[in-house]
């Protein structure tokens, strides 16, 4: 298990000429790969979950569109439990999540979730390539 902390605000420590630095409202988020390996990123509010993946170089998460919901290259599953804190799907992302042919009742495009304090620990499953 990796753990990547990237920010921009002041410096935490240097270690091997790499300097770490806290969020200002850091939130952790776990991401779980197809095969079962696990990424923790801890990052700021404010972004998307797909932003979070990206800017920690999260392997599975392409974000071909660029967070504008009109492809399904960062579909990710959640548990139940976290699924249900999630805010709604709009239409525009529901039907982006209908041309997936093997897609969860928790599916989701991680480029429409805003990241809150309250999704701190949140588990996300990265979608098998195949099934995006």
């Amino acid at each position: 298990m990796s753990s990547l902390c990237r920010i921009k605000t002041r410096p935490l420590f240097r270690r091997n000429q790499v300097t770490y630095s806290l969020p200002e409202s850091p939130v952790r988020l776990t991401f779980v790969q197809p095969n079962g390996s696990r990424e923790i990123v801890v990052d700021s509010i404010g972004k998307s979950i797909m932003d979070f993946a990206m800017d920690s170089g999260v392997e599975g998460i392409e974000a071909q569109c660029g967070g504008a919901g009109i492809c399904t290259t960062c579909h990710c599953y959640f548990d139940e439990r976290v699924f249900a804190r999630l805010p709604m799907a709009n239409e525009d992302e529901r039907e982006m999540l209908s041309y997936i042919s093997n897609r969860k009742k928790t599916s989701r495009l991680t480029c429409q979730i805003p990241v809150v304090t309250e999704y701190d620990g949140f588990v996300i499953y990265v979608a098998p390539r195949e099934l995006r």
